[in-house]
């Protein structure tokens, strides 16, 4: 029964431990050739530490749910702008659900596969405006980042069909 119970325990914590071993030995220093020159900024950074560096860090703004960003449009155009999207990409827009009040903004839309997304949008200024992207029930990271490129990028024209 011990035997059992030392699989389990093993199961367990030998690979949460090898990945903590793994991030401490990226993170120690090498005496050799490799070694990043002194004083620069690579020298600072090691192991996680690269991955959250300025060099290295997304576009937007990740909350677990939302990606986020800040857009050089005005609220109203930002609306519109948000709205072609989803007519883009084949997304519905629920008209209940989906409001306009002054300085915000709440789009709802679903496609085909009932996958919802959400953009919520709030004028920082004349000029900027914040939008905010859920993509499913949990938020999907790579659908919502999709959108947010989307509406930064502006409506594309359709590619010119070629007469026979």
């Amino acid at each position: 029964m011990t035997g059992l119970i030392l699989i389990k325990l093993c199961r367990q914590y030998v690979p949460l431990a090898a990945c903590g071993a793994l991030l401490l030995l990226n993170g120690c220093r090498r005496g050799n050739s490799e070694a990043p020159a002194p004083g620069s900024s690579q020298e600072k950074r090691s192991g996680i530490g690269r991955f959250f560096s300025p060099e290295t860090a997304p576009g937007y703004a990740w909350d677990g749910q939302y990606s986020k960003a800040t857009v050089n449009l005005a609220i109203d155009a930002a609306y519109d702008r948000a709205l072609v999207v989803f007519h883009a990409i084949n997304f519905k827009v629920n008209e209940n659900e989906s409001r306009r009040q002054g300085a915000t903004a709440h789009i709802v839309a679903a496609n085909a596969s009932k996958t919802v997304a959400q953009v919520a949008l709030e004028s920082k200024s004349a000029t900027d405006t914040e939008v905010k992207v859920k993509v499913g029930a949990t938020g999907d990271r790579g659908g919502s980042e999709r959108i947010l490129d989307e509406i930064q990028k502006g409506p594309q024209p359709l590619p010119a069909k070629k007469k026979p």
